[in-house]
């Protein structure tokens, strides 16, 4: 089992290439995905998948594109979108 003690050390296991599901609603892990997105210049091609988000997912910027690619389900079934 892997104890941390900030969310910096949560993320810090995340590596270039991974894919990430973050939880949908109100539950979706804030404090995390900002933690994430701070390392944005030391990762890359990260997919984050998530249904429906609540609150800020700064890690959609189009300026972080190379580091983040965000595959939510939520959109593809309502619209379409593929």
């Amino acid at each position: 089992m892997i104890h941390c003690n900030s969310v910096e050390d949560a993320v810090s296991i995340i590596q270039s290439n991974s894919r990430i599901y973050v939880q949908a609603a109100a539950a979706t892990p804030s404090q995390l995905t900002q933690a994430l997105t701070n390392r944005h210049s030391e990762l890359s091609n990260i997919e984050i998948c998530h249904l429906h988000t609540e609150g800020n997912a700064p890690y959609a910027n189009p300026e972080l594109a190379n580091a983040f690619h965000v595959n939510s389900f939520l959109l593809v079934k309502m619209y379409g979108i593929h």
